[in-house]
């Protein structure tokens, strides 16, 4: 029979598994083991990231646009280079289920980009700025957020081999009293893969 700790290694190298999925078993797992750590890195992935830090996979790039009803959409220039930086860069913090929907729809649609709305405050920070004051928006790439579910999987991956290493494989749907004690001996650090402050906390996706 194949140990809970290996299936889970399982779904992550299976692409067919979603990343959603494939976090709701981490999470059954982490909990069993009474990973704290790990299991508040997963719902904070399951159910967003709110006010609390993000990830630095979750820090994108893309290029700040404004939608001319004439001309369609164009680039929006900035005065200086720090400026330009500031606004081409946003810190997502909505459930990795949007993301994961988001992404499954722009490629049904056969789209590879996305306009993504910058946060109420920020939008009319830019529009007051803008002569005529033209929509901004953040025109990305769908390989970006592609990059954010295959960190995760990685994620879960990596940690799964070590608890394999450590010796804490579980049978069927539990774990023993024996590797219930190891897990808890061994430090399981998911900091290493996730820092960063957060900004423009609330973001819309819109496929383009």
């Amino acid at each position: 029979m194949t140990s809970l700790v290996e299936e889970l290694q399982k779904d992550a190298l299976n692409n067919d598994i979603g990343v959603t999925e494939l976090l709701q078993r981490s999470l059954v797992v982490s909990t069993k083991l009474q990973l704290e750590e790990f299991a508040l890195w997963i719902r904070l992935e399951l159910d967003g990231y709110g006010e609390e830090e993000v990830p630095e996979y979750r820090k994108l790039h893309g290029t700040p646009q404004v939608f001319n009803p004439y001309r369609g959409y164009q680039p929006l220039h900035f005065g200086d280079i720090k400026q330009a930086k500031q606004y081409s860069k946003m810190h997502f913090n909505t459930p990795i289920g949007e993301l994961e929907h988001d992404l499954k729809g722009a490629r049904k649609s056969g789209s590879s980009s996305f306009q993504v709305s910058f946060t109420p405050g920020i939008e009319k920070k830019l529009m007051d700025a803008i002569e005529f004051r033209l929509q901004p928006s953040l025109h990305m790439n769908a390989s970006q957020f592609q990059r954010v579910l295959d960190a995760v999987r990685k994620i879960v991956l990596e940690w799964s081999l070590k608890l394999e290493a450590d010796g804490i494989t579980g049978e069927g749907m539990s774990f023993s009293t024996e590797e219930r004690k190891r897990a808890q001996a061994i430090t399981y650090n998911v900091k290493n893969y996730i820092h960063g402050n957060i900004q423009d906390s609330q973001i819309q996706i819109e496929a383009k």
